[in-house]
């Protein structure tokens, strides 16, 4: 972190050192007193401002409408405790499918607590548990089993190695898309990914966290 903000003003111009950016020397010594920088972020509640925004309606009354709007939530959680559970939408019927399964329904979208996957190309880039990027072909339901299809990239390296190799981050460099496609339960999905072209058929891969809509 020191490197970085020493370096931040060559990269990205004396307007980027703000107060934020020194913080950032600090992290260390925050995760040391607090813990894991997620048990104290405060980006939940940021995030959450956007759903609070969309409960107001109106100019009458701003407060007692989003205190409203809270409580239905609270409500309906209670009264339908699988309403986290995954959620397939736009069944179709043109995409591939496993061998002899076909009693499956295929989707063009799968919707999580913390991602939305779907087929086109800016929602259907993928890191699994066993640090393996893809790409999402369709989406079947088998039961209430959810099967992602998924196109794996052969080659998948570190991005950068200084300060560290990124592949500690889970960033990575990936090439040669596989003609095969592998089935990937949805569970074993570690997080949804960008995808950033890098010239040559190669890509960038970053994990996104937290981004269903």
């Amino acid at each position: 972190m020191i490197s970085f903000v020493k370096y931040a003003e060559e990269v990205y111009g004396c307007d980027f050192l703000i107060y934020n950016v020194h913080s950032l020397v600090h992290v260390t010594d925050d995760v040391q007193n607090f813990g894991p920088l997620d048990g104290v972020s405060c980006f939940p509640y940021e995030n959450f401002l956007r759903q609070i925004k969309k409960s107001v309606r109106s100019s009458f009354l701003p407060f007692q409408q989003v205190i409203g709007r809270l409580t239905e939530m609270q409500q309906l959680k209670k009264t339908n405790p699988g309403i986290s559970a995954p959620v397939c939408r736009t069944e179709h019927c043109n995409g591939p499918v496993i061998d002899g399964q076909t009693e499956c329904k295929q989707f063009k979208t799968v919707v999580t607590k913390d991602f939305k996957l779907c087929m086109s190309a800016k929602d259907c880039c993928v890191l699994t548990k066993s640090r393996l990027v893809g790409i999402v072909q369709n989406i079947l339901m088998n039961g209430h089993d959810i099967l992602l299809m998924i196109r794996l990239y052969s080659s998948v390296q570190s991005l950068y190695t200084y300060p560290l190799s990124s592949i500690d981050i889970d960033v990575f460099s990936v090439t040669h898309l596989q003609k095969v496609i592998t089935v990937v339960p949805l569970g074993d999905i570690r997080s949804k990914c960008v995808r950033l072209p890098l010239g040559n058929s190669s890509y960038a891969a970053i994990p996104l966290l937290h981004h269903s809509e």
